[in-house]
């Protein structure tokens, strides 16, 4: 008997995610399913599931294409991933709180990060998370897998980060991807990666089959992958030929830790439509995008709401200042964000009382918000990159000319707390923006 959905209720979760920030929103029955292990499966965690709402935001654009740009251990502002996963967490435990008081029962998976690395009772596969919102992507049609075992989306490639709810409501099946192939194997991820991951110990090719489409991608040694951007090895040591638990042990005992990467395939992926070559900015590819700055003046509007935004999430300060003045106060933009134009600071004054009815959390959604609002109404994220003056929410994004980190960092930091004139003031962000 045919199922019978109710499209107010697809609209109205819709209309929620993108509320709540999602930027990609697709649904998928439990059928697209069958052929994932049962601990690996919606119905292995919510035995009455019927449907996997699947919702995405993608990264700002210059947080992937600056960094990794001397070394993928030089990846500061790719902590940007640490305010994505929290806004991810918000939408999904949201969604699912609404669909529970209408009555349905529902599980929201966390963003990333928690997986089992080995094998698990009837589970083979090792870094396994509960289920993969990777997979569970392609199932809501939203992406398809590349080479990489990436989840690219027409709009933004593998610029995506996912998170999950499992439902027993029965809601409509977004249709799947059928549009032109996102990875036209270009081998940009098998020539850049820095622990040959792709090259060293493949056995072949894994397929995840959703209905009548295939998904055929490297099957990569994830513990070689993992080597410097799970376990922070450090990647000028080298990587051994053959890499194992033991090995990585073995490794970290004897060398100690470096800092974590940049995952490099995601940085040099651009599907064939997107890709556009600016040397001037990076000597990596980079995304085109629908939105294009005019050079026309920006309407004070957007100025005006993108602070009504901060002082929503309680900043008391925000400070907006152009390219120019920024220069005159020993700022260089530039050496930051290439063809920046403005910069926004943003504070939040220390109080006595330890931030009584504010969440702790609160700066880095000031971010984010403001990244948002410019990215919404003006322009594309790409030209947003978040920093901080404090390494609370975000390292400062070092210098693409070489100077040291930290005295550009120190520097910037006293530079930028100056322009704010604002002496009290014990925590802030940035946001440095291309208009």
């Amino acid at each position: 008997m045919p199922v019978s959905y109710d499209p107010s209720l697809t609209l109205q979760l819709k209309k929620k995610a993108y509320e709540l920030g999602a930027d990609l929103v697709g649904f998928a029955n439990i059928e697209r399913f069958e052929n994932a292990p049962v601990m690996m499966s919606p119905q292995g965690i919510l035995p009455t599931a019927r449907t996997v709402m699947v919702c995405a935001i993608h990264h700002p654009d210059a947080t992937i294409e600056l960094d990794g740009e001397e070394s993928a251990h030089i990846s500061d502002s790719y902590g940007v991933q640490i305010a994505m996963n929290d806004k991810l967490d918000h939408i999904s435990f949201t969604l699912a709180c609404l669909l529970e008081d209408m009555g349905y029962r529902s599980v929201p998976i966390v963003s990333s990060n928690i997986w089992r690395y080995k094998a698990y009772k009837d589970l083979k596969a090792v870094f396994a998370p509960d289920i993969s919102h990777i997979y569970a992507a392609v199932t809501a049609g939203l992406t398809e897998l590349g080479w990489n075992g990436l989840s690219l989306s027409p709009e933004y490639g593998p610029r995506n980060r996912f998170v999950s709810v499992i439902t027993d409501a029965e809601i409509e099946p977004t249709p799947l991807y059928k549009g032109q192939a996102l990875c036209d194997m270009c081998g940009a991820c098998i020539r850049h990666c820095p622990a040959q991951a792709f090259t060293k110990e493949v056995e072949g090719v894994k397929n995840v089959r959703v209905e009548d489409k295939d998904n055929r991608f490297a099957n990569k040694n994830l513990w070689r992958c993992a080597w410097s951007e799970h376990f922070a090895l450090d990647l000028d040591k080298g990587v051994p030929d053959v890499v194992t638990e033991a090995e990585i042990l073995d490794a970290v005992e004897k060398q100690g830790r470096r800092s974590g990467t940049l995952g490099t395939c995601l940085k040099v992926c651009v599907p064939p439509d997107l890709r556009m070559e600016k040397p001037d900015y990076t000597s990596f590819t980079t995304r085109q995008n629908q939105f294009r700055p005019t050079g026309l003046p920006m309407p004070r509007k957007i100025i005006d709401q993108a602070i009504l935004t901060a002082t929503n999430y309680a900043a008391d300060q925000v400070v907006v200042l152009s390219e120019k003045a920024a220069r005159a106060k020993g700022i260089e933009l530039d050496s930051l964000l290439p063809d920046a134009k403005s910069i926004m600071a943003v504070g939040i004054k220390w109080r006595l009382d330890g931030y009584a009815g504010i969440d702790p959390q609160d700066k880095t959604r000031i971010t984010d918000a403001i990244q948002q609002e410019h990215s919404e109404r003006c322009c594309s994220r790409r030209w947003i990159l978040p920093v901080s003056l404090t390494h609370w929410v975000f390292p400062l994004f070092p210098s693409r000319r070489k100077r040291k980190a930290s005295s550009a960092t120190s520097s910037c930091s006293e530079k930028c707390r100056k322009a704010m004139a604002c002496a009290i003031l014990q925590s802030s962000s940035t946001v440095i923006c291309r208009i």
